[in-house]
């Protein structure tokens, strides 16, 4: 698990959306200076394709370039057309099998021109379904969709034909990067089959060339470093390893027709968008000051509270916005590891965490402690479940009773295991840059010692770091998952078929839990689903494959020569929106 897309219901839904800008039927003048927004990222996105991507970056730059048929409404933070004409028509069969009808809109073009029609959404569902192309965390998002019929007499008008009932259809079925064939595809190699057969047959198709073929060149470096192409407003125009990734604004772009459809199509909009890429904190901090960059985030508490106030180079050029931040950090265990996968042992550890230190001293105050999966802002969060206590001599006697004792008198706790003694020595990892983490691990270091556990802290650069939770290459780490405004499908996270195919990463679940989520995700009643929600978070919270450490606040900071505030939804602002403020309009 990690800083990422997290648990979510796809794309747009981790993507924070607020434009701060003209509104539905705004008849404010648009600026035709040109200008551009510098936003500091600590590391390169994994990649320029999405469904290959595992990083929350990724998201966030593709999604400029690749919009969806719906999205986010800047202000309501409720799903509006984008790409579509309206939301989709639904409609339940007579076997209770939903169908979402979609039209595109006539504006709605490709990068070259052409326009976007019913087999392109086809084609970018059979890319996500192609079993050979590296998504397995997303396709399961998709299963529900079991073919598209494509209206004879309209190209751009098509119903979603779903095999069974999928409680966040009604939003999904809209909410996916769409991709153009002909640059993803030029050689139509996905023509040769069905939806149907890659929903019904996809064991089957695994193997045929040109399954084979297309997923080859779709993962294929060209489509992870060079090429990013959509129907979005900004075009990608290069990367620079280790600097920037930079976006400019397309010309005579087909939604500047719709200006006053609503916020997504809002005008004026920067010239450029650039990522800047700086992994030190303290250098990012003196290009903010130095004005080099415009937007950062997740700056240091303990920098954002007691130094930036003070300083005159700050407070004069930059606002600060703290809104809650739907997401939740953790240590999370290596439950197929013989050292935790007793759950005595997981409690203790739980026991051996210091969270008033955390919060105060990592946190400066702005986190609270977390007890679940699920922020308490959602409507479905289990307000039952009680916080975790700092308690040593409660840990010491569960470790004794998990049979965790210092037999030899060196001061660490050890156990026969397979015929072995083991000392119980681990290790925690965290990803490079980010000293809030590193502290916390430091902080359990130490208080793990007192237990008789030796801990040694890992700091690990950002992709080795992801890339060994997805290789299941960890004892302990501390991660974050990052929570949407909307209902989220907890299958990839928590269910066993998440474990080598999604994000399952901890090896946490069982029969019960498993058909706890099944059945939750057949539900179509919000309120039938409630219980469901609240048992699931019962059973995370009582087995302890993670200890659920906080719930921050943002830390954000953005340039006042914008018009632009931040929000709930991460990264916490919209960088397509952010226009120059009067004062630097004149």
């Amino acid at each position: 698990m990690k800083c990422k897309i997290l648990s979510i219901s796809l794309f747009s839904l981790i993507v924070s959306i607020f434009i701060s800008c003209n509104g539905s039927g705004s008849s404010e003048p648009e600026v035709s200076v040109d200008y551009k927004v510098i936003e500091r990222e600590l590391s390169d996105p994994q990649s320029l394709n999405l469904l290959n991507g595992q990083d929350e970056m990724t998201t966030y730059i593709t999604y400029i370039a690749q919009w969806s048929l719906i999205g986010i409404d800047p202000k309501t933070l409720e799903f509006v057309p984008t790409v579509a004409k309206s939301m989709p028509l639904i409609e339940m069969g007579d076997d209770g099998r939903p169908k979402f009808t979609y039209e595109i809109r006539e504006e709605a073009t490709w990068d070259d021109g052409s326009p976007i029609t019913g087999k392109d959404i086809e084609f970018s569902i059979k890319v996500i379904k192609n079993p050979k192309v590296d998504c397995e965390r997303i396709r399961p998002y998709f299963d529900f969709i079991q073919e598209i019929i494509i209206d004879e007499n309209n190209p751009k008008k098509f119903t979603m034909i779903c095999k069974e009932p999928y409680f966040i259809a009604p939003h999904t079925s809209g909410d996916f990067n769409l991709l153009p064939q002909g640059v993803y595809d030029p050689e139509k190699l996905m023509d040769k089959f069905s939806l149907k057969d890659l929903t019904f047959n996809s064991d089957q198709l695994a193997e045929d060339p040109n399954i084979i073929k297309f997923a080859d060149q779709f993962n294929s470096a060209k489509f992870q470093k060079e090429v990013l192409s959509g129907c979005g407003p900004y075009q990608f125009d290069h990367w620079e390893t280790n600097q920037r990734v930079v976006f400019k604004k397309k010309a005579n772009w087909w939604g500047d027709k719709l200006a006053n459809e609503n916020g997504w199509f809002a005008s004026p909009r920067p010239s450029e968008i650039v990522f800047e890429t700086i992994t030190d904190d303290a250098t990012a901090i003196n290009a903010l000051k130095g004005l080099q960059i415009d937007v950062m985030r997740s700056i240091d508490p303990k920098i954002y509270m007691e130094d930036l106030p003070k300083d005159s180079k700050f407070t004069d050029n930059f606002n600060k916005s703290t809104p809650a931040m739907l997401a939740y950090e953790y240590i999370g265990m290596n439950l197929k590891n013989p050292k935790f996968s007793d759950r005595k042992v997981r409690i203790a550890l739980a026991h051996l965490v210091d969270y008033d230190a955390i919060i105060n001293n990592v946190w400066f105050g702005m986190a609270e402690q977390a007890t679940s999966t699920l922020h308490p802002t959602n409507v479905f969060y289990n307000d039952t479940l009680t916080s975790n206590t700092y308690d040593v001599a409660k840990a010491n006697k569960l470790l004794d009773e998990a049979g965790w004792i210092d037999t030899d008198g060196d001061g660490i706790r050890d156990k026969m295991i397979s015929g072995k003694k083991v000392q119980f020595k681990t290790t925690i990892s965290y990803n490079q840059g980010n000293p809030r983490r590193e502290k916390a691990c430091l902080l359990a270091q130490e208080s793990f010692r007192q237990a008789g556990i030796e801990v040694e802290v890992l700091n690990q650069e950002w992709s080795v770091f992801l890339e060994n939770q997805k290789n299941h290459n960890f004892e302990m780490f501390v991660g974050g998952w990052i929570q949407p405004t909307v209902e989220s499908d907890p299958k990839q996270i928590w269910h066993t078929d998440g474990y080598n195919n999604g994000d399952n990463y901890l090896g946490w679940g069982t029969a019960e839990s498993d058909k706890l989520i099944d059945d939750l995700r057949l539900e179509m009643d919000a309120e039938k689903r409630k219980p469901y929600w609240w048992k699931l978070q019962a059973m995370i919270h009582d087995d302890y494959p993670v200890i659920f450490l906080t719930t921050a606040k943002q830390r954000l900071a953005i340039a006042k020569k914008f018009d632009a505030e931040g929000t709930v939804m991460r990264p916490g602002y919209w960088l397509q929106g952010f226009k120059l403020a009067a004062s630097n309009t004149q």
